[in-house]
């Protein structure tokens, strides 16, 4: 019995999706212990046995358990854990697990997030990007941190030049973003990266799940954002021209004849 720990932010999440999904490969029983929000995500990859609140007392549970817990009478034990940082190695090592597959927090210098993270499991498959759909262009132009964020009248003048040649833009945001025309929750998100025509935007949890969901996805980014940056992506520098991000976005979005 596999089990997962990964706490974190959405884009935290994400870029280890394809690690759960290939754990569920295995067809060992997996629990996973996350945020409660991000577990509509496990379910896209896979069924677990069950999901650890890993902001609450179960976790406490947990690691003050020895790796036990009992669901009804019958006794459950890991075999294999799997973690995301220094401190979640050690806590499954204290738990008694035998096997802990661990990688650092953060990537080392000149080395992708994405290739860090998934390096845990090596038996994770690269996932292609989907067929170009015709559908809206999505700008998410928010980020957790102000300095992640382009200025707005760049992302302004991509929704004009995308309007001129036809395109429908979907603007996504969250409840204190006001240039927002939607506001989806996860599964909501994950449904519109689906079937968007592109996906632009910062270096940002939605971006990261909209690439894990197949969606082309461009971003703007300072240069110390480029090794977090979403698998496939098109990462554009801070001083693109808005014309060349609309150029990219049009021809992503454009299906073949």
């Amino acid at each position: 019995m596999i089990l997962y720990v990964r706490t974190g932010a959405l884009g935290d999440f994400c870029i280890t999706l394809p690690v759960l999904e290939a754990l569920f490969a295995t067809g060992e029983r997996v629990d996973v212990m996350c945020q409660p929000r991000f577990e509509v995500l496990v379910r896209e990859v896979g069924t677990p046995g069950r999901v650890w609140d890993a902001g609450g007392v179960e976790s406490l549970w947990l690691f003050g358990g020895g790796g036990e817990h009992r669901g009804g009478d019958v006794p459950h034990r890991y075999s294999v854990g799997v973690g995301f940082s220094a401190a979640h190695a050690a806590a499954l090592r204290a738990c008694g697990i035998p096997d802990v597959r661990a990688v650092e927090a953060r990537p080392a210098l000149g080395v992708s997030a994405v290739d860090h993270f998934r390096s845990v499991w090596p038996r994770v498959a690269r996932r292609g990007p989907r067929a170009p759909a015709a559908g809206p262009v999505v700008i998410a132009p928010g980020a957790s941190a102000e300095r992640r964020c382009w200025p707005m009248e760049r992302w302004r003048a991509v929704a004009d030049g995308l309007a001129t040649a036809g395109r429908e833009v979907r603007w996504i945001g969250g409840p204190l973003e006001p240039w927002a025309t939607d506001r989806p929750d996860l599964a909501g998100l994950r449904a519109l990266a689906r079937a968007c025509g592109a996906w632009l935007g910062a270096d940002s949890g939605p971006a990261h799940l909209a690439a894990w969901a197949g969606a082309p996805v461009g971003i703007v980014a300072r240069p110390e954002s480029n090794a977090w940056a979403p698998e496939g992506a098109r990462v554009f520098g801070w001083e693109a021209e808005p014309a060349g991000v609309v150029e990219w976005a049009i021809a992503a979005g454009t299906p073949s004849p």
